[in-house]
């Protein structure tokens, strides 16, 4: 069983920052998917030297949910593939509305959406749930590197569930 794509996921807006520094070169690449009124999609990006943007521009509009999120996760393995990497959103950089963007509110808006980071490499939890550290996980996904594997590897190296999992003893 092929593990979903993002496109398969529950509708969402989503923001991603990344940075390229070598070589001379010191850029950054920022993505941002977007719902329109009318329950359309766009994809937005922005580029160019870290800490001097420029005006953002749209790579899609007007989108199925779809083909939006296929040019998002499009956009992130492209700059992923050539060097950038992930990183925390830049208080100086603008969302495509103007707004800023403040990661702790959104987390807290969205706080189903949680990144858990073991200490050290470990087994993954199967598809189907299980338990870690004594706490039962909801059905999940396991994603994998692409094919080519390289350091990475081929084994799965995420596991991922749009339900939430329990943080304290009072919710098992």
């Amino acid at each position: 069983m092929n593990a979903p794509s993002l496109a398969d996921l529950s509708p969402r807006p989503l923001h991603s920052y990344f940075e390229y520094v070598g070589g001379g070169s010191s850029k950054f690449y920022a993505v941002s998917l977007e719902e329109e009124e009318g329950g359309t999609w766009r994809v937005r990006f922005n580029f160019g030297r870290i800490g001097f943007p420029r005006t953002w521009d749209a790579r899609v509009v007007g989108a199925t949910w779809v083909k939006a999120a296929s040019t998002y996760i499009g956009l992130i393995n492209e700059k992923t593939g050539k060097g950038y990497e992930l990183k925390p959103w830049p208080a100086n950089l603008k969302l495509p509305d103007g707004t800023t963007f403040d990661e702790d509110a959104f987390a807290v808006a969205d706080k189903h959406d949680v990144l858990f980071r073991a200490s050290r490499r470990g087994t993954l939890p199967p598809a189907t749930g299980g338990t870690i550290a004594g706490v039962p996980l909801p059905d999940g996904i396991l994603y994998a590197p692409l094919p080519e594997g390289g350091s990475r590897g081929e084994d799965p190296l995420i596991w991922a569930s749009e339900q939430p999992v329990p943080t304290n003893r009072a919710q098992r």
